[in-house]
């Protein structure tokens, strides 16, 4: 709301920093100071206490956050100049439902366009993370199963891969239709 505020410009600052590290630089900077320095996690944890999968879990989730809120900043920074919300803000519309029903609501198009891509990148994401902490999960068998050339495996797991991307693409396609009606209108305009 404020996007000239010291605040603001600190936290465009630390989203860029964020974004420029790797997710294997993250993790080892994570294993090195959490476990070996604070001794706050172990180095080879027992994978059956959900409380050991934190750290891995924000590790991979620390870049796609940090372009997601960049994209979130961005979108609705150029919603708030739109005439609708200057409209919205002369009938009378407190600050805080001008925000959530006019800019809000039409901001989420460019962020949901961006959460697809983001969500297939988190599986590539999780081979090298699920790798640098030893996390049995889908990477590491995937990874494992290329080294050891066990090409049925690989095939199967790149069909649940491919089709995760194929659920992901159509989940966002339908939420496109309901955020705006002019996809759905275009869309049966296209039909006939």
């Amino acid at each position: 709301m404020n996007p000239k505020s010291a605040l603001s410009r600190s936290i465009t600052f630390s989203l860029a920093t964020l974004i420029s590290i790797p997710n294997f630089v993250l993790g080892l900077l994570a294993i090195i100071v959490l476990a070996s320095w604070l001794k706050w996690i172990k180095v080879l944890p027992d994978w059956g206490h959900p409380q050991d999968w934190i750290v891995p879990a924000m590790v991979l989730a620390a870049m796609p956050m940090a372009n997601m809120a960049r994209i979130t900043r961005t979108s609705l920074m150029n919603t708030m100049h739109e005439e609708y919300v200057r409209t919205a803000r002369a009938k009378g519309l407190t600050q805080n439902r001008t925000m959530l029903v006019h800019v809000m609501r039409n901001a989420l198009i460019p962020i949901v366009t961006f959460l697809g891509p983001t969500l297939i990148e988190l599986f590539a994401g999780a081979f090298i993370v699920e790798s640098l902490f030893s996390f049995p999960g889908f990477g590491r068998e995937y990874w494992s199963s290329i080294l050891a050339m066990d090409y049925s495996m690989v095939m199967g797991l790149t069909l649940i891969y491919a089709t995760g991307i194929v659920l992901v693409n159509l989940i966002i396609e339908t939420l496109y239709e309901f955020m705006d009606p002019r996809v759905k209108a275009n869309w049966e305009r296209s039909r006939m």
